[in-house]
């Protein structure tokens, strides 16, 4: 059986040595098949390093992610494109822990659409995101599937069954904060101008697209920050907190921050699927 292990390589650029890591990536694909080895290696990765990447390429989210990335890339640049005062409007009045809408902070621009708003139809997405409200719909849903297929897989290893799997917590006809973020998160002109944004999540499984480098992690097993470079054909995925706790711990919510390699001002786009709990899950779990 082959082992989910990171490897971490040294790569040589102008403001000095960095490391980056070569993440295990599970295939999709045959955990859909039910494949055992695919689902220990996601147990070892989710347990040891609480990072991976997702091989989304041939499955069914092939066509509604995969497929669909460079014009939902678009679509958020389209957006965050917009005057300040336009984007203001879209602005909520809401918990800080809660980020529906559009919000702004000293070093990006997020838009977070909610899925059980998406679903509903209410309130009505701005302009540019309802002309294509159907991309939107086809890549969330693709997202929102896999990271299930993940919680299924998941709750096997865990000796999870029936009642008790971790489903139970994310059930699709009671409301979430699930969602899409698109961020406008640029690089700056000096590295040393970046600052700290250390942290983990705090819903089950964040989903993460990014055409440039910048995410960057701790890896327990090697006991090193390593950057995560973008994959083609896969999404990073990450262990959040809300998942640890509903594996006692077993599964690996990791430390991860967004920085740069090296100096240089240019425009970085991500998108972040978040799949979170229930909020009666959450209450009831007291997270």
């Amino acid at each position: 059986m082959a082992t989910a292990k990171a490897t971490v390589n040294t790569k040589a650029l102008g403001n000095g040595p960095v490391q980056v890591v070569e993440l295990p990536v599970i295939k999709y694909s045959a955990l859909v098949d039910g494949n055992a080895d695919e689902e220990a290696k996601l147990f070892q990765a989710a347990s040891v390093d609480g990072f991976f990447q997702l091989d989304l390429t041939n499955s069914s989210a092939s066509a509604t992610v995969l497929d669909n990335l460079d014009a939902v890339y678009k679509v958020g640049e389209e957006y965050f494109d917009q005057p300040a005062a336009i984007k203001a409007k879209d602005e909520r009045v809401q918990d800080a822990s809660l980020d529906r809408g559009f919000k702004t902070s000293s070093c990006d621009e997020t838009f977070e659409i909610s899925r059980d708003e998406l679903i509903a139809n209410q309130p009505e997405l701005p302009a540019v995101f309802h002309a294509k409200k159907q991309l939107i719909t086809d890549f969330s849903n693709g997202l929102d599937e896999a990271c299930r297929v993940m919680l299924d897989s998941l709750s096997t290893s865990l000796g999870l069954t029936g009642g008790e799997s971790l489903a139970k917590h994310h059930k699709e006809t009671e409301s979430s904060e699930s969602g899409l973020k698109f961020i406008d998160e640029p690089t700056l002109a000096r590295l040393a101008d970046v600052g700290d944004n250390l942290h983990t999540d705090g819903g089950t499984f964040t989903v993460v697209f990014c055409e440039k480098d910048g995410l960057q992690t701790y890896l327990p097993s090697v006991d090193q920050w390593a950057f995560v470079p973008p994959k083609a054909g896969c999404a990073v995925l990450n262990v959040a907190n809300a998942l640890s706790k509903m594996s006692e711990g077993k599964l690996h919510s990791p430390q991860h921050r967004v920085t740069q390699m090296e100096d240089g001002a240019q425009r970085r786009i991500y998108l972040s699927y978040f799949l979170r709990p229930t909020h009666a899950a959450k209450a009831a779990l007291k997270i």
